[in-house]
């Protein structure tokens, strides 16, 4: 586009030079920021210490990473309930959800939780079942002679 006017009167310059010379004058185009900020660290609830700061997993499920996103839709948020392993770096749960409830945490963890350790055994899927057979000998037995070695 500018191209015809540099060679008419014998002008080069780079592109850099020229993105310098643009900014100079305030002739470039700035980009909006548009960002959602869904973070507030700032809040009156209780902050729990790290309690896994210094700690390095040597196998799988060791130790698990949870994190929560959102994904703009046309009209409103969903949310992505994300349980990565630390070790091999593997998402090993999902659950996406219209709110940002404890509950949607909660089942997507505990069905993860059931799976890698096999304690299916039939449960429905509500929560309070799903606590109840976690504290049930046979989980237990499970939990300490598969994972917890």
């Amino acid at each position: 586009m500018l191209q015809p006017f540099f060679n008419e009167y014998n002008m080069t310059i780079g592109r850099d030079r020229f993105f310098d010379l643009l900014k100079r004058n305030k002739l470039l185009v700035r980009k909006r920021k548009r960002s959602v900020h869904t973070t507030n660290s700032k809040h009156h609830f209780r902050r729990y210490p790290n309690l896994v700061k210094d700690f390095t997993p040597l196998k799988a499920h060791e130790m698990w990473v949870a994190d929560i996103t959102y994904i703009p839709l046309k009209h409103r948020f969903a949310y992505l309930y994300l349980i990565t392993d630390a070790y091999s770096r593997k998402i090993v749960g999902f659950h996406v959800s219209d709110d940002m409830k404890v509950s949607s945490a909660q089942n997507i963890y505990l069905g993860v939780v059931l799976i890698i350790l096999g304690c299916t055994c039939g449960l429905g899927s509500m929560v309070s079942q799903v606590y109840s057979y976690l504290r049930t000998p046979t989980c237990r037995q499970k939990l300490t002679t598969q994972h917890c070695k």
